[in-house]
């Protein structure tokens, strides 16, 4: 038994931490697109359902292939769905969920699990009250109850600081607590027969608890909620959370109740402790959320106060217990050691200094022309933000010598005008100067970042400006993909099937297309931005106050000359004058709903509107949209139709505040420490916000969301973005940058 017992608490920590984290994900990506909190209340409910319905369908296959296996058929009793018993216990088991999962949407998924600390003493006194008896609160379990109310206490005091913590979520989570201690304890209650010892009964029990759970929710969200159809759609499209979050919910409420079967209320309770503290851990490293000193103090002092109320040493077999607890805990420390970079990185990777990193000791046997591919060839943002990046760590940091670097793309093309670089070559004309290169071939190559892995050629040639490069573009073509071209087309014939050259995939988000799959499965070193791949890194362009602050800083006195400059030559006084830039891409954009919000904002902030491009390609931003915005607007606007690079991170970097849609401009205000709104259509705008910005951060909100509401807070006087927390968070992207920066330039200089 003993063994059934450890293999079931170990999926059960290990699917309740997933489902935790996954669900908090979910939540942070739908809710900003959700206008109440009866709203998030109906989806809340969907997703509930979706969870129980879920968990039927994993168990009732796990039953039968069980059930045909089992030679001890006499021993199994059949359903008993219709038994009143089960019928409350679902009802509970249906409630638990839902509190679980409303806490989630108003709080912060270590918030839940610390208030889910309390569910020992929420069992004690329901089995005061149910067995109107005081007998079962001995000394011991008093004491324990006082040492993890403390605890918790001690745990919830810097989270009040917090401005996403909601009385709601709190509330919740006691609810949840309370729900599921019920549930367990009439579980047990009603578990009499012989045979009921058993992983069969224990997935048994699962089945019936749910269905009768799942009835009681489907009809709740049949008669309450009028946009199911929509709701369920969102769930399911968020990125790979949305499944994660219904089929681990499952997975662990299977095991949880599995593992009641075997153990009496008590152990369990021993066990659901331990799960709490590692589910809290879990959820404070993959939200970046930091534990205080004091904080670790509460959270030992809720461990041990759950355990000393949870072991009765007349009863429980403390050494067995203590072993599966171990065993356990273990498992989960060990498997979010290797696939949580934030771990790794404190324990096995070293520290980077920012200040005059040194260079490498170049290998003469490794030296080789290194060419940067990426979408440079035309003016978007954060592409050209790329290569500026990599061409200065690679000489600064790698020892490269800027001639040996090269510039590659699907056209031919000169970018100085844009503030990029002066020769970029075709894809094609590269291929012909690494083959022929005797001493410094074949080139090695980096695929610079953005979601190149999504644009085919067609895509790419879609892209450019005029008719005439997209014709060049055409016949420039030597692969599928647009902005990836596998190495061994860079190499002799000799070579094609053992390429000697390297390939590195450079902070990558998006989804790869088909035409894209074959660079990215030969790349020697892939790293993405993304936080559902492996390894997971910030985007490269964190890096660009570092490595260019001084000459952004000069950029930006001109900048501010151009924009407030008068007919007669003379300029304002560009340090007292106020503006709040704003960008938005074509796609979705209101005009007159645009103009009210932003006339709202410019009033109340005292500020000027100024807008800019981040990007002039097609589909992407339009100053002649700007200009019918700003005709709209009663309040002061300006349209600034510079297209260069360095002028719009100048602008971003002396601006009151940021309103846009494009992750790199918000990224801009973030590492120069600006108040940031940022308008979200895609998942990789709330990755960077949930996984790399500071916590205080405002969170993604929708294009018809009003942005003043939403922009006071952080505005002003006494705003509750802190620039300590900003500056934290970006020292630390840098570092981490900087080690996978650092990771993959030893490969290509055989440092290692």
């Amino acid at each position: 038994m003993l063994q059934q017992v450890a293999i079931f608490t170990a999926i059960w920590y290990y699917t309740s931490s997933k489902n935790a984290v996954a669900t908090q994900h979910l939540v942070q990506q739908i809710m900003p697109n959700i206008e109440d909190n009866f709203s998030k209340g109906q989806i809340m409910s969907v997703l509930t359902t979706l969870q129980l319905l879920a968990g039927i369908c994993v168990a009732l296959p796990i039953y039968f292939i069980l059930l045909k296996n089992n030679t001890k058929t006499t021993e199994i009793r059949t359903f008993t769905l219709g038994k009143k018993p089960f019928i409350y216990i679902g009802i509970f088991h249906s409630l638990g969920s839902f509190f679980t999962n409303l806490g989630f949407a108003f709080g912060s998924a270590s918030l839940v699990q610390i208030i889910k600390l309390l569910e020992p003493i929420e069992t004690l006194l329901l089995t005061v009250i149910f067995a109107q008896s005081f007998s079962a609160v001995t000394a011991r379990k008093s004491i324990s109850m006082m040492v993890t109310i403390t605890g918790t206490s001690i745990l919830l005091l810097p989270k009040r600081k917090d401005s996403r913590v909601n009385t709601f979520s709190i509330a919740f989570a006691l609810l949840s607590g309370l729900s599921l201690s019920f549930r367990n304890v009439t579980v047990k209650h009603f578990q009499k027969e012989k045979g009921e010892h058993s992983a069969l009964n224990g997935i048994r029990k699962f089945i019936e608890i749910s269905s009768a759970g799942a009835m009681i929710s489907c009809l709740h969200s049949i008669l309450i909620i009028k946009d199911i159809p929509r709701f369920t759609k969102m769930i399911i499209n968020c990125d790979f959370y949305g499944f994660q979050a219904i089929i681990f919910h499952g997975l662990y409420n299977l095991a949880s109740i599995s593992v009641l079967s075997f153990i009496s209320a008590p152990s369990h309770s021993l066990l659901n402790v331990g799960k709490r503290i590692s589910n809290v851990i879990v959820a404070t490293i993959a939200f970046k959320e930091t534990i205080s000193m004091g904080g670790v103090v509460g959270l030992i002092m809720a461990f041990i106060g759950g355990i000393t109320y949870s072991m009765d040493p007349r009863k429980i077999p403390i050494s067995k217990i203590s072993v599966v607890v171990v065993a356990s805990l273990l498992l989960m420390v060990s498997q979010y050691l290797y696939s949580t970079a934030t771990l790794r990185e404190l324990i096995l990777e070293p520290t980077v200094m920012l200040e005059k990193p040194p260079l490498v000791q170049v290998s003469p046997a490794r030296e080789r022309k290194i060419v940067l591919l990426g979408p440079h060839d035309r003016y978007n943002f954060g592409d050209l933000l790329f290569t500026k990046t990599l061409k200065n760590l690679l000489v600064t940091r790698a020892g490269y010598n800027e001639s040996d670097i090269l510039f590659g793309g699907v056209v031919p093309t000169n970018m100085t005008m844009y503030g990029g670089e002066e020769i970029i070559h075709s894809m094609k004309q590269i291929q012909q100067m690494s083959v022929e290169d005797d001493v410094k071939g074949p080139y090695d190559i980096i695929y610079t970042g953005g979601e190149a892995v999504g644009c085919s050629h067609g895509c790419a040639v879609g892209m450019m400006p005029n008719e005439e490069m997209r014709q060049i573009a055409m016949a420039e073509k030597i692969y599928d993909c647009g902005y990836l071209v596998p190495k061994s087309y860079l190499v002799p014939d000799s070579e094609k099937d053992n390429p000697s050259n390297f390939a590195i995939i450079n902070s990558m988000g998006g989804n790869t297309i088909p035409e894209c799959k074959e660079a990215v499965l030969t790349a020697d070193f892939g790293s993405y931005r993304d936080p559902d791949k492996f390894p997971s890194y910030p985007d490269s362009a964190v890096m660009i106050k570092e490595l260019y602050g001084k000459e952004i800083d000069m950029m930006a006195d001109e900048v501010m000359n151009e924009i407030f400059s008068v007919t007669d030559g003379t300029t304002t006084q560009s340090n007292g004058t106020k503006y709040i830039a704003v960008q938005h891409k074509i796609s979705g954009l209101n005009i007159a709903a645009v103009a009210k919000s932003l006339d709202v904002v410019s009033k109340e902030s005292g500020a000027t509107i100024v807008f800019f491009a981040a990007g002039t390609v097609n589909w992407h931003d339009s100053f002649e949209k700007y200009e019918e915005i700003a005709a709209l607007m009663e309040q002061p606007s300006i349209v600034y139709k510079a297209e260069n690079v360095w002028k719009v991170v100048a602008l971003i970097s002396r601006s009151e505040a940021l309103i846009s849609t494009s992750l790199h401009c918000r990224i801009m205000a973030f590492i120069f420490f600006r108040p940031r709104v940022t308008w979200c259509s895609e998942g990789k705008h709330r990755n960077f916000i949930n996984r790399w910005d500071s916590k205080d951060s405002p969170p993604c909100v929708s294009i018809t969301s009003e942005v003043w509401p939403i922009l006071k807070d952080y505005y002003g006087s006494n705003p509750k973005i802190t620039q300590e927390m900003t500056k934290e968070m970006y020292e630390a992207v840098i570092k981490k940058y900087l080690r996978v920066f650092d990771s993959w330039s030893a490969i290509l200089r055989k440092k290692y």
